[in-house]
């Protein structure tokens, strides 16, 4: 379980980024689009705006509530905290030299000359995997949703409130947690979860007086839709919050383009200094807000978390050399892949996925089209 708030707040943006395709596109093992070879397979898929999922073991991209591996929106990728764990198998370091990039060895690689680190024979016992995680808006100034008594006690912290938008981004939720446990028997580790939910939906003038009840256990489905009252399946698009376990901390996710692909969020108070911004409140600053004054930017979602492997990865050469791709080496606005390959294993059968990204360029050379080229490890 989780037992220290998380300290970091991180705002992350990305910019499309427009320029000459830098991989040759008549190369046979770049794998544009999606296809198949004997030794590997390919897909391409539009990641310009929205986030774009891709399952490896159905060889398709999918959507944000079904099982998925990997998520790309432009340069940003990031894992499925739920199912999957990351390694990373070969770190191409050659394209570094004393830290600073390789020019040289970057811009002249191709997919066909790096073809080789993926067919590369990986031991699994050598891989280092690690889980990644979320950057969970409830929590992330520094107010969780329940406390912890050592050894392994919890409560529920039912003085702080948030306002929660739903993820249809009509409707609005003052909730409190009343209930939190957890039952550390051998074998059990169940934790119940119980918040009230005093809404304002989008017809209404203002919020209910009565609360509707969301109970979480082990027997439930971690999901949430506050407008109809109703645990819901975490697959539809229905839900507005979700309860989850990553990396043995308790989260609570809001469905708003990150955990999820709608307009879910919480609200956060208008503060100057990010560190200072705050999302848990007491009841009476929450019973003060005035819904129909607020703006999109009022409200904040769950993020990426700078403990993953994609985000620390980012910046270890500088802001310009990132973990799969450097940015403009030879001026212009090129996006160079240096074809690291990473180890994607699903944690519920220990089947492990190599993975190369190889291009960010369609055929067209429109740029956001990421191609990555893939092969199970024997």
């Amino acid at each position: 379980m989780k037992v220290n708030s998380w300290l970091v707040t991180m705002a992350a943006s990305t910019v499309l980024l427009s320029g000459c395709n830098v991989e040759e596109k008549d190369d046979p093992e770049t794998g544009g689009g999606s296809s198949q070879n004997d030794n590997f397979k390919s897909l391409q898929v539009d990641a310009n705006s929205e986030w774009a999922y891709v399952d490896f073991s159905t060889d398709s991209e999918v959507s944000a509530g079904d099982d998925w591996d990997l998520a790309f929106q432009s340069t940003s990728i990031r894992s499925n905290s739920t199912r999957t764990q990351l390694a990373l198998a070969a770190p191409q370091d050659d394209f570094f030299d004393s830290g600073e990039p390789n020019v040289n060895v970057w811009t002249n690689a191709t997919a066909g000359s790096e073809l080789e680190h993926l067919l590369a024979s990986y031991s699994v016992d050598d891989l280092e995997f690690s889980q990644d995680s979320i950057d969970a808006v409830v929590g992330r100034d520094g107010v969780e949703f329940y406390e912890y008594v050592p050894p392994m006690s919890f409560s529920a912290n039912s003085d702080a409130w948030w306002l929660i938008r739903s993820a249809e981004g009509d409707s609005y939720a003052k909730v409190n947690f009343t209930t939190v446990n957890y039952d550390p028997t051998p074998g059990v580790h169940a934790v119940t979860v119980e918040a009230d939910f005093f809404v304002k939906g989008s017809d209404d003038a203002e919020f209910s007086s009565t609360a509707v009840t969301w109970t979480r256990d082990e027997d439930s489905e971690n999901c949430f839709d506050f407008d109809s009252a109703a645990v819901v399946d975490c697959g539809s698009d229905a839900w507005d919050v979700q309860y989850a376990s990553i990396n043995r901390s308790m989260m609570i996710l809001v469905n708003g383009g990150y955990s999820g692909s709608h307009q879910g969020g919480v609200f956060v108070t208008d503060d100057s200094v990010p560190s200072n911004e705050l999302y848990a409140m007491e009841k009476a600053d929450v019973d003060g807000i005035d819904v129909s004054t607020l703006e999109e930017g009022n409200f904040v979602t769950d993020a990426e978390s700078t403990e993953n492997m994609f985000y620390n990865l980012r910046g270890e050469f500088g802001s310009d050399y990132n973990d799969w791709y450097a940015y403009a080496l030879l001026g212009g606005h090129g996006i160079y892949p240096n074809f690291r390959v990473y180890a994607v294993k699903e944690t519920d059968t220990d089947d492990v996925t190599l993975v190369q990204v190889v291009n960010y360029y369609n055929d067209a050379d429109e740029s956001g089209h990421v191609t990555v080229r893939y092969r199970a490890l024997d």
